[in-house]
């Protein structure tokens, strides 16, 4: 049964929920503008706190009651189907509240970006063995990646403390970070962005998950060398398409 639209929850950062709209438009089946989804763009930053602030006990609030106030406002203006458009709110401590309410008080579909990527990487061929992972310090912190994928067989490439909080401030970087500056984004964040990914390749990953969704906007390539990139954000709008009509899913 097809769901009535599709809801984002966006402003986590901003532009990774508007880069996530997009992916969904170039990933469907599409001859006009009346055979696209229909598809909400909820952008309110103000109302999720900082993720990693919480994940890591600078913070006592938890992200998870803005997230359902945003969930909320999604349902009330149709959709049947939603997703997050951030990764760090996949931890467990903020998510499981989040899919808890869903279950309990609305029959909205909740699709998981972490579960969407982790099944994607899986189904590639040949086999990915060994995966790098570009994400926020609080995502690291979670290890929502590494617990699934170390539990499907796959080796996580092990990154030192400095190497996190640097892809952290990369993000977040006020004077040359993707947040701060998303279109276009730095050649600084990008070159140093290629400098951990370069890293990983040398310690032999087959695959790279961008998990954060705003590090897509500043690494698009689909391989490097022969090392595959992951785009989380892409992997999630192609989940919110099969989900929604996957007929109207355009093949990789």
């Amino acid at each position: 049964m097809q769901k009535k639209i599709i809801g984002i929850l966006g402003g986590v950062g901003p532009y990774a929920g508007l880069d996530l709209v997009k992916k969904i438009f170039d990933n469907t089946r599409a001859e006009n503008d009346y055979e696209h989804l229909p598809v909400i763009l909820y952008s309110v930053p103000q109302l999720v706190p900082d993720r990693t602030d919480f994940i890591t006990g600078k913070s006592p609030v938890n992200p998870s009651a803005g997230i359902i106030k945003g969930l909320k406002n999604l349902v009330n203006a149709g959709a049947g189907v939603a997703a997050i458009a951030c990764n760090n709110a996949h931890a467990a401590i903020i998510f499981d509240p989040v899919k808890e309410w869903c279950r309990r008080e609305s029959d909205i579909e909740l699709v998981s970006i972490v579960d969407s990527t982790v099944e994607y990487t899986l189904s590639i061929s040949p086999p990915v063995r060994k995966v790098g992972i570009l994400a926020v310090y609080g995502t690291y912190k979670s290890q929502v990646y590494e617990k699934a994928l170390l539990n499907k067989g796959v080796e996580v490439i092990e990154i030192t403390e400095k190497m996190k909080n640097h892809v952290h401030n990369i993000i977040w970087d006020p004077e040359y970070g993707i947040k701060a500056f998303s279109s276009p984004v730095t050649t600084k964040a990008r070159n140093e962005l290629m400098n951990i990914i370069n890293y990983m390749i040398e310690n032999k990953a087959d695959a790279i998950i961008l998990a954060c969704t705003e590090i897509p906007l500043a690494i698009t390539e689909k391989k490097i060398n022969n090392t595959v990139i992951i785009d989380s954000n892409e992997i999630l709008a192609r989940k919110l398409i099969a989900v929604y009509d996957p007929e109207r899913l355009k093949p990789l």
